[in-house]
């Protein structure tokens, strides 16, 4: 997650890289449980994108999903929720 969102940061939102410049900055993350790898850095990497005015937005799939994690990268946390459906 965290290398994503790094990812994410450094090449989404230039130009070179094709972002238009007066395009919306926004990251739909879509996450499926916990970070694993760089854990102890996504704190700092969500914070870096944020300060850019990046909006994040997240979905999270599965019974797996960190809550807390979500509702921490997510800039508006008042439109979380949370929808369980059973495939059998």
């Amino acid at each position: 997650m965290t290398g994503g969102m790094r990812l994410a940061r450094e090449r989404l939102f230039d130009t070179k890289y094709g972002m238009r410049p007066n395009a919306s900055r926004v990251i739909i993350l879509v996450a499926e449980g916990m970070p694993t790898f760089d854990a102890d850095k996504l704190t700092e990497e969500i914070a870096r994108i944020k300060n850019l005015n990046i909006r994040i937005m997240a979905v999270g799939v599965t019974n797996k999903v960190c809550v807390v994690c979500i509702r921490s990268i997510v800039v508006v946390t008042y439109f979380v929720n949370f929808v369980e459906e059973r495939l059998n």
